[in-house]
């Protein structure tokens, strides 16, 4: 029986990162169905057909996909891994994503972030924003998602533990996963401040997508062990001469008690 692993990529979900992560453990048999104009997502029997096409397929990921997939199938096991976000941050990242890479959205470049939450969401022009995140996974229904974790079908992780949470895949699936680092990927340039009164602002238009975060939060995770994170110094010849002395200075001294 096949196993694969599918990555609903929520836009401005750290999906550049998940993606990165995901080549590195899957190489060529990763594919991706993202696209840029086409914002409808693939029904669940067009999903079995890439995926019955491509037989070296392991992992799927993009912007195309929901919780409408394969599960009831006899020749393949479907497992669905989606990174949530804070519903303010998120709405923060895509105004900035907009004002500095794209044309997409045009009055994220002349509008101040103040003015874009009125535009965007207090005078409805950007519906996408408004749960937007529990709408591209169900269609709108938490109750959906909720049961998806609940018959293990749908791992969902909390962006803010990203390291953690591919280090707990590393656990869970060791065939497939190995390699956890994180390498952050489409970070958006801030050229303004945030107001203080954002949250407030924002929070009425993505209740839902507040509660689907604190859902994520739930999920539990393991911390990866810290050495991980120490990398190996690229010092030259002359430093690592001066490091190797200052090291048996420092021995020198603890052993005479200085």
């Amino acid at each position: 029986m096949r196993t694969i692993f599918i990555h609903l990529h929520i836009p401005k979900c750290g999906g550049s990162s998940v993606s990165d992560f995901l080549s590195r453990n899957f190489g060529k048999t990763l594919y991706s169905v993202n696209s840029i104009l086409n914002d409808y997502q693939y029904t669940s029997e067009q999903i079995k057909k890439i995926i019955d096409h491509y037989p070296n397929l392991r992992c799927l990921t993009g912007h195309k996909l929901s919780l409408s997939l394969p599960y009831d199938t006899n020749d393949m096991s479907t497992i669905s891994l989606c990174w949530v976000r804070d519903p303010v941050d998120r709405f923060v990242s895509h105004y900035f994503y907009h004002r500095n890479h794209t044309t997409l959205v045009p009055e994220a470049k002349i509008l101040s972030i103040d003015d874009y939450i009125s535009w965007a969401l207090e005078d409805g022009h950007q519906k996408m924003y408004i749960d937007g995140q529990v709408r591209f996974l169900s269609g709108g229904q938490l109750s959906t998602i909720q049961e998806c974790i609940t018959n293990g079908t749908l791992l969902l992780f909390p962006l803010s533990k990203l390291k953690e949470s591919f280090y707990t895949l590393t656990t869970l699936y060791p065939a497939y996963f190995s390699d956890w680092n994180v390498r952050t990927k489409n970070v958006s340039r801030k050229d303004q401040k945030i107001p203080g009164n954002i949250r407030e602002r924002v929070l009425p238009f993505v209740e839902k997508d507040l509660a689907l975060f604190e859902l994520a939060r739930r999920t539990e995770v393991v911390t990866p062990p810290k050495h991980k994170d120490i990398k190996p110094l690229n010092l030259s010849n002359k430093t690592k001469i001066v490091a190797y002395y200052l090291r048996k200075t420092a021995t020198l001294i603890e052993r005479i008690g200085g």
